[in-house]
């Protein structure tokens, strides 16, 4: 599976173009400082995870090439997948894992259907190199932990 480097950025200029504007209300959850913090936690766990997953892609992309580049977004995909289970054991907040589950089903179809650029943009619905959704998630959480 080939794709040329025109057409990634191209399509992750459409990505950002047409990207979901996330507004997060975390007014209204009910969730205590303890199992909050354990969230978080998780949370900061799993972005560490895949910034490093990330950091070996970009190795991979350059050095190896975009087939080889496959198999560490599958593992970058499954890590999200991960995600969701870790975190059903610990809270039962419906905004959270809401949040988690699409992040999950995004990757669980990504993987399914073999959508390599659906693994590429994984998590980044705003088409920034900044923060990722699960970054902005952990931000907005941070807040109303405060």
């Amino acid at each position: 599976m080939e794709y040329g480097v025109t057409y990634i950025w191209f399509n992750v200029f459409l990505k950002k173009l047409f990207s979901e504007v996330i507004v997060l209300n975390t007014s209204k959850m009910s969730i205590s400082k303890e199992e909050l913090q354990s969230v978080v936690l998780i949370l900061k766990k799993t972005a560490d995870e895949i910034k490093e997953l990330d950091e070996e892609s970009g190795e991979i992309f350059f050095n190896k090439g975009i087939n080889e580049l496959e198999g560490k977004l599958r593992t970058r995909a499954q890590v999200v997948i991960d995600l969701a289970e870790m975190l059903y054991s610990v809270t039962k907040e419906k905004f959270i894992l809401r949040r988690i589950k699409k992040f999950c089903c995004s990757a669980t179809n990504c993987i399914v259907n073999n959508d390599f650029m659906g693994l590429c943009m994984l998590l980044e619905s705003s088409g920034s190199m900044e923060k990722n959704d699960l970054e902005k998630l952990i931000d907005e959480l941070e807040k109303h932990k405060n």
